[in-house]
């Protein structure tokens, strides 16, 4: 039992559970005669931080793809706050503050890092200086470079940054530590 779920073990009282800030719910997906997913759900609540595990091929990304918008589920319900909508697309949800993270470069690979944050900054503005984020990741050398000449866990970190930058109010990141030791 947890204090979420009840009495801690010191006698006191539960803290009251806190409401999803994201909910992907009962998401089934087929590709062809393949069931991918099969009543998946996904939850985000404020101040956790939940992590998705199974084998590889189980599904995981596609689940994150159908959350962010990137894939239309055959069924399921996707709730951002207190809207519910079958599908979304990933412009609706990154206006209401969530910033989904791929498990391949969410930058693009021509224009230089810092200027791509940039523009992070300006669409989604109250979050991290880009200079900060840069330095907070160790990689305040490579904002004049465009990510294909990182390396792959600088092209990682500047990934991340791009997190920092954004601030938003839900998270999805798929393998955020890929490349960085």
């Amino acid at each position: 039992m947890t204090v979420a779920e009840g009495p801690s073990a010191l006698g006191g009282v539960a803290a009251a559970p806190r409401a999803p800030a994201f909910v992907a719910d009962c998401i089934a997906l087929r590709f062809g005669d393949r069931r991918v997913l099969t009543a998946a759900t996904l939850r985000a609540v404020p101040g956790e931080v939940r992590v998705l595990l199974g084998r590889s091929g189980a599904g995981k990304s596609t689940l994150m793809k159908v959350a962010a918008g990137w894939l239309g589920a055959d069924s399921g319900i996707v709730r951002l706050g207190d809207e519910p909508r079958l599908r979304w697309t990933p412009a609706a949800l990154a206006e209401r503050g969530l910033f989904y993270l791929p498990d391949v470069g969410a930058l693009g690979s021509a224009i230089p890092v810092a200027q791509q944050l940039q523009m992070f900054a300006a669409r989604f503005p109250g979050g991290e200086r880009v200079d900060d984020a840069l330095a907070r990741l160790g990689i305040a050398h490579c904002a004049g470079s465009a990510p294909h000449r990182l390396s792959g866990g600088e092209q990682r970190r500047a990934d991340v940054a791009a997190v920092f930058v954004r601030r938003p109010r839900v998270l999805l990141a798929d393998e955020p530590l890929r490349g960085i030791a």
